[in-house]
């Protein structure tokens, strides 16, 4: 909190390695304990010698120190300094990371899922069904979803049941089957002039009948979280969190999700016209082995990392309305700048999103001030022992003192 890294990450290096487990190749990081490169490495080949019945054909790429790597890496480290503090704590010399099976990789590495532009569509021997949030749609038109699907006369069925579905009537998902009449036409026509598309649904083109289909998506509603072991509400019909699901799933997994169903389409910032997401052909069909549906590792790093993100694009934003040298034209430059910050605040053990806001932005004020940066530092000392607090006052200094020689 001090512009100074943890000395605890001072002894943990960062190896990349490949390696056969169980007849499939891997490949993955290690994070090492050592106080030197030829003690990082002895660990990582009494890891691999420890579990050998399992392990074979094991050699690593590079090996560098974890401050090094963290400082180098064009992604957001805050899950690996969490995992470090973690193996720390826990006196854990050597932990496989962020595997990938490249026997078997994930359908979404193999190209297996296909985006392109695309709205929803009547399609010949399809069916167009549509998954909406009621909450969305009493916030967005200040109406009841409930009676305007009454009066609609379309086939529609809650994907919640029981009394989470009594007690979360009006904010919960509702699978709707769009015919090709007037009646599903106006529901179209209405959807498409709704001031937020994206959190409002998720529309489908299927060749199941609907209760099947019903039965399908009901089970995406609710999910097993493996990481925190607990039972999770999951917005799939949001596009926003429904690609990284997808991408997230092994093909067993991905088939339990997608078959039988020809096209999604959805909405977001990224796609404001519209995206059409397919898959490989062979995920139609029902006959392949199923696998069970959970948050996993990936998805929850995913989300762990949302808030921080969020913050950070707020920060940039702010600094390209306030600061005169930096505008949309540089905004590659700046997003390098921003990342490489946030994981230099991370070895300093500012983590919460709202520090690393004010980090940032007062950061950026005295980029070109070494001296007012360590005065702001000392004058935030008082409110070390909180990382919010500590980072506004710096903050504030640097606002303050705009311009002001040190």
């Amino acid at each position: 909190m001090t512009s100074t890294i943890n000395e605890i990450y001072q002894n943990y290096w960062v190896a990349q390695c490949h390696y056969t487990r169980e007849g499939e190749k891997f490949c993955g990081y290690m994070t090492l304990l050592g106080e030197n490169e030829d003690q990082a490495i002895n660990e990582m080949r009494h890891y691999f010698s420890q579990y050998k019945n399992q392990y074979s054909a094991a050699i690593y790429d590079d090996i560098v120190p974890a401050i090094t790597f963290i400082k180098r890496s064009n992604k957001l480290e805050l899950p690996l300094i969490r995992q470090l503090r973690k193996q720390n704590s826990e006196h854990i010399n050597a932990i496989l990371i962020d595997e990938k099976n490249l026997t078997n990789p994930l359908p979404s590495e193999k190209g297996d899922i296909y985006y392109q532009s695309g709205s929803p569509e009547f399609i010949n021997g399809c069916t167009l069904y549509l998954v909406i949030d009621s909450g969305e749609y009493l916030r967005q038109t200040g109406r009841s979803l409930i009676p305007m699907l009454y009066g609609s006369c379309l086939p529609w069925q809650p994907l919640y049941q029981g009394e989470t579905q009594t007690s979360l009537e009006d904010n919960a998902p509702y699978l709707v089957q769009i015919l090709s009449n007037k009646a599903g036409q106006q529901l179209l026509d209405d959807y498409m002039c709704m001031p937020n598309k994206g959190t409002l649904g998720l529309f489908l083109n299927s060749t199941k009948p609907f209760f099947e289909l019903h039965r399908q998506l009901r089970k995406l509603t609710y999910l097993y979280n493996q990481k925190l072991n607990t039972w999770n509400f999951f917005r799939f019909y949001d596009v926003t969190h429904f690609i990284p699901f997808i991408e997230s799933l092994k093909e067993g997994q991905l088939l339990n999700v997608v078959s039988g169903i020809n096209a999604f389409y959805g909405y977001n910032k990224e796609y404001i016209d519209g995206v059409k997401i397919t898959f490989d052909p062979h995920y139609l069909n029902d006959d392949g082995v199923r696998e069970s549906l959970f948050i996993n590792e990936r998805l929850y790093r995913y989300y762990s990392n949302l808030t921080l993100i969020q913050n950070i694009t707020k920060a940039k934003q702010l600094i390209i309305q306030f600061s005169p040298d930096a505008n949309e034209n540089n905004v590659i430059e700046l997003d390098n700048y921003c990342l490489k910050l946030a994981n230099q605040s991370f070895l300093e053990d500012i983590t919460q999103t709202q520090a690393i806001l004010y980090t940032l932005l007062a950061r950026y004020i005295s980029r070109n001030d070494l001296q007012k940066w360590k005065e702001a530092t000392e004058y935030a000392m008082p409110y070390k022992h909180n990382q919010v607090l500590f980072s506004y006052h710096r903050y504030t200094y640097c606002s303050n003192n705009q311009g002001v020689n040190s």
